[in-house]
């Protein structure tokens, strides 16, 4: 009887079971590396604050200068919201909401260049202005995607409403 074939035939499922093995380690170490970078990023966890600092410190006026724009950010939405001079609450003009937007955010953000300025001087300022920009883009395109989303809910709103207070 010849054994040969048997052997070869054992050896290469251990060699495969081998690599099969390596595969999954190296994935699941990846998946793990991965996740540990991911998830806290995802939920904020591990953000470190701008330092306290005096209000004339690099420090101090990045973190006056982003808690400032984040305000008029907050301002700037509300104005993109309400409805133009003359117009009609449910006018729906992307323009005239982006208009009404940017117009809001003065004269805060006349300043942008000086905080960023500000916050490139440290680590976690660098990190405060990167997030106040991902705020920005966001407002802007809740602005413009919102007003047009919303006309339908508007109106019907509007519809319940006596006509002399619409």
């Amino acid at each position: 009887m010849n054994t040969a074939p048997v052997g070869d035939a054992q050896a290469r499922r251990d060699a495969r079971r081998a690599a099969n093995g390596i595969v999954i380690v190296v994935a699941v170490a990846f998946i793990g590396a991965s996740a540990v970078q991911i998830v806290p990023a995802v939920f904020g966890a591990g953000v470190r604050p701008i330092a306290p600092a005096g209000a004339g410190s690099p420090e101090g006026q990045c973190g006056e200068g982003v808690r400032s724009l984040a305000l008029a950010l907050d301002r700037a939405g509300g104005e993109a919201w309400s409805p133009s001079p003359g117009g009609e609450p449910l006018d729906v003009d992307p323009e005239a909401a982006r208009q009404a937007f940017e117009r809001g955010l003065l004269p805060q953000w006349n300043a942008e260049t000086e905080v960023e300025r500000a916050c490139a001087q440290s680590g976690e300022g660098l990190d405060a202005w990167a997030a106040l920009l991902r705020l920005r883009r966001a407002e802007e395109q809740a602005v413009l995607r919102g007003r047009v989303e919303l006309v339908p809910l508007r109106r019907e709103v509007a519809a319940h409403v006596p006509a002399n207070l619409r």
